[in-house]
């Protein structure tokens, strides 16, 4: 059996069949999700099973080996199934090594971390970084690109992170650089591209053909990854070096994860959150959970699909768009209690980041504030984005709001509050929020992260109280001390930032 390599797939030749393939076949092949959902809603279209409709016969796992080919990241493990299982095989690398092309310098001055980190992808060539929040990974990417001296691309997920990718490029190197994001599409030896420029329909087929050119791929924000477009496009690039970085590599399924390694390989070097801090690169945090009282309404007025799948206007059961709106969004108390909070630390003269995940919360949030909040949205453009930061960072103290987009990537030192008032279970999620303040500024050595213990437990399904219960969890797993304080007047109290 030949094993034979290249840097997108690999492929066992001849096919295996009978009991190997079963093997191989179990081996990669992983729950999906959603598999209840749909095999329950066609369930409705065919209720007995009907001989060639692959939804009756699914088994509800994704399988990622397919007739002999994998996908390249699962190398190492197939080399490990086969040898545990004593089937004979020999590799065959089909890989050709790119010639460094290049001469690029940079002006960084490496802690000891990112040097380590920087020389495990020179030399692992492919495989996930994963780094905390504020470890400097767009620093340690651009050093590794700098010494490979190839073709390359850098995805990112929004305009945000493709601002600071430019930014630290053109001040710290002499990479010739070009971007690749809305109407803008430049091809140089370094390009900094957005995932969503990449995959809109009317670029698909330049963008498959630009990234066939490229040796060296990075993906910031890896753990998005995991998303089927992303993935397909980044298996489109048939690079060499293929490098994903993320303060989150682990998803909610295991389908999730092994999306991830396919593409890249597993982790080759870590760097934690807590270890940062101890070793002074990173804030102290002050992590403060107050209790909130909710109460989930039984039923809503509005649009709403019933069972038969028509469309009817009236009171029905609530989905978890309605939850969320009503024990979240427009709750006013607790909107009140965010406010309250961000007030008292402007007065002090500090800077608040309050991160909201839907504009008609920081409206209601808005209207208590004391002081005008700057307000970033998803639909600003870079040069708004980079307007809006700049007067923040220029202000001697203020709020700025935020909706999802500044959970990744969002970088100003100066926040010594961050308020999470969105809510949510994800653990990358979490760990984005906390990570916006993290980094140390002048006299900055801590960072106070407020968050509320929301409490629904008097409705049949407590959701909320589980969303919160997770958040901690992830805190905890973080190497992070969480207090709960029963008002916002006792949380307050303690005044360690000022």
């Amino acid at each position: 059996m030949l094993i034979q390599q290249s840097t997108t797939y690999v492929k066992i030749v001849p096919t295996p069949t009978g009991t190997v393939g079963e093997l191989i076949d179990k081996r990669f092949s992983f729950p999906h999700p959603g598999a209840y959902w749909v095999k329950k809603k066609h369930a409705r279209t065919h209720p007995v099973k009907v001989r060639g409709c692959w939804k009756c016969a699914w088994d509800g796992r994704i399988h990622l080996y397919k007739r002999g080919v994998l996908p390249a990241g699962f190398m190492s493990d197939l080399v490990e199934l086969l040898s545990d299982n004593n089937i004979s095989h020999e590799l065959i690398d089909n890989r050709t090594v790119p010639v460094k092309q290049y001469e690029w310098s940079t002006s960084f001055q490496l802690r000891p971390y990112q040097q380590d980190i920087v020389d495990a992808i020179i030399s692992e060539k492919q495989g996930i970084v994963e780094a905390a929040c504020g470890a400097g990974k767009t620093v340690m990417a651009i050093e590794a690109i700098a010494q490979v001296g190839v073709p390359t691309v850098i995805i990112v997920p929004t305009k945000i992170i493709l601002s600071q990718f430019e930014a630290s490029i053109r001040e710290h190197s002499d990479i010739p650089l070009g971007i690749i994001q809305g109407k803008t599409w430049e091809e140089t030896p370094l390009v900094v591209a957005t995932m969503g420029a990449l995959t809109h329909k009317s670029k698909r087929a330049r963008a498959k053909e630009f990234l066939a050119t490229r040796d060296f791929i990075v993906v910031d924000e890896y753990q998005k990854s995991a998303a089927e477009t992303w993935f397909k496009t980044i298996n489109n690039c048939p690079a060499y070096w293929r490098i994903g970085q993320t303060a989150t590599p682990f998803r909610e399924t295991e389908l999730e994860d092994q999306y991830l390694y396919a593409n890249t390989g597993p982790i080759i070097a870590s760097v934690k959150t807590d270890k940062l801090q101890d070793d002074g690169y990173l804030a102290q945090s002050d992590i403060r959970f107050i209790k909130c009282k909710l109460h989930q309404p039984t039923s809503v007025y509005g649009e709403y699909t019933d069972d038969d799948g028509i469309e009817q206007v009236g009171f029905h059961k609530p989905h978890w768009t309605d939850l969320y709106r009503e024990c979240i969004v427009l709750n006013d108390e607790r909107n009140k209690m965010v406010a309250d909070i961000a007030n008292h630390y402007v007065e002090r003269n500090q800077k608040v980041m309050i991160i909201v995940s839907w504009t008609e919360q920081f409206e209601q949030i808005e209207q208590y504030l004391k002081s005008d909040p700057i307000f970033l949205s998803g639909k600003d453009s870079k040069k708004l984005s980079k307007k809006k930061t700049d007067a923040f960072e220029q202000q001697s103290s203020g709020i700025i709001l935020g909706s999802p987009v500044i959970d990744l990537g969002y970088n100003i030192p100066s926040i010594s509050v961050v308020l999470n008032s969105a809510s949510g279970e994800s653990g990358g999620r979490t760990q984005q929020r906390m990570g916006r303040g993290l980094r140390i500024d002048f006299d900055k050595r801590s960072v106070l992260v407020y968050d509320f213990l929301d409490d629904d437990r008097g409705a049949r399904k407590h959701h909320f109280w589980n969303h919160a219960q997770a958040r901690m969890k992830t805190f905890d797993e973080l190497g992070q001390t969480v207090k709960i304080y029963d008002t916002v007047e006792e949380a307050l109290e303690n005044h360690t930032n000022e």
